[in-house]
């Protein structure tokens, strides 16, 4: 249990997981990162390491750190299909997820494209969004795209600041009629519950949609995650608030949080 993120890490439910501070999932040079579960294919960290102000930080309580705005920096695992256990899709039934990322911003996107800026993690390419967790100042927020191709928007008011680190997770429920609702956490504290504005979430069907973990893009690549990247996780399962304070207490004193 200890290789995916600590002894008292939520093993129940875990479907991917990286940690850029294990040698399990990144050995602290190159481009290749690993998922600890080992359900998904290796990623690569893309256009890193070439534009002045990137690098890579590798002590144990490292990560991946992105300085410049001008390059597209993030990691991407390509062709996860709709079989994928990081694939979910309400139209086929009940569905149940948790998005998980430890993170640290130096800095916050000014400039917007249809509205995905600060991008934590994310499944699928922005034309083929199928959901994604991102943040700004004041609001970490889920997006999914619905049936008819509009991009929908689940906002919980916080603060971040540029140098603090932060553990931010979003639990997702929605089923094939459109009910669902999405419970944000920070630092272990329930943001509250909102409702997913009755659409179900469909990923594209091509089986061949990317993954990203931070993920960047828009015009020069303004909207790219700018800071440090530390460990993200993904469970079949909505986490409890019980389990998201079990893996914030595992993982604050790790990370400063």
């Amino acid at each position: 249990m200890a290789t995916r993120g600590g002894p008292n890490i939520v093993t129940d439910g875990l479907v991917w997981g990286v940690d850029y501070a294990s040698p399990k999932s990144y050995p602290g040079s190159g481009t290749s990162v690993s998922d600890i579960v080992k359900n998904v294919a290796d990623g690569d960290i893309l256009s890193f390491g070439s534009i002045t102000g990137d690098s890579y930080t590798t002590d144990f309580n490292g990560g991946i750190t992105r300085t410049s705005t001008s390059s597209n920096t993030r990691t991407s695992t390509s062709n996860i299909n709709n079989s994928s256990p990081v694939t979910f899709d309400a139209t086929a039934g009940d569905v149940a997820f948790s998005l998980e990322c430890v993170w640290r911003p130096s800095g916050f996107a000014s400039d917007t494209y249809f509205g995905l800026e600060n991008v934590l993690i994310a499944k699928g390419g922005f034309s083929t969004l199928n959901y994604l967790m991102q943040f700004n100042s004041s609001q970490l927020t889920f997006c999914h795209r619905s049936p008819n191709e509009s991009l929908l928007y689940t906002d919980f008011s916080t603060t971040f600041t540029a140098g603090n680190v932060y553990h931010t997770v979003l639990t997702v429920i929605d089923d094939s009629n459109g009910d669902g609702n999405v419970i944000g956490y920070n630092n272990g504290v329930n943001l509250g519950q909102t409702n997913l504005a009755g659409d179900p979430i469909q990923p594209d069907d091509d089986g061949d949609d990317p993954f990203y973990y931070p993920a960047g893009g828009g015009t020069d690549n303004r909207m790219n995650f700018q800071g440090t990247y530390f460990t993200a996780r993904i469970y079949n399962k909505r986490l409890s608030d019980a389990e998201v304070l079990q893996n914030y207490n595992e993982l604050k004193d790790r990370f400063n949080i």
